[in-house]
């Protein structure tokens, strides 16, 4: 999850991960777009995470 995070904020995305969700099961990922964001801005998101994989 931390590379995944690392990768995806080196691409831009302002994001991060849970620590409250079930113990060992930290692996919701949150993110923060700006209160109003465009499709342009959600394909650069998208494209973070699936450059990630």
């Amino acid at each position: 999850m931390a590379n995944l995070l690392g990768n995806v904020r080196a691409r831009g995305v302002i994001a991060g991960r849970t620590n409250a969700s079930l113990e060992g099961l930290n692996n919701t990922i949150c993110f923060a777009p700006a209160l109003i964001i465009t499709k342009a801005q959600i394909d650069t998101i998208v494209q973070a995470i699936e450059a990630t994989f």
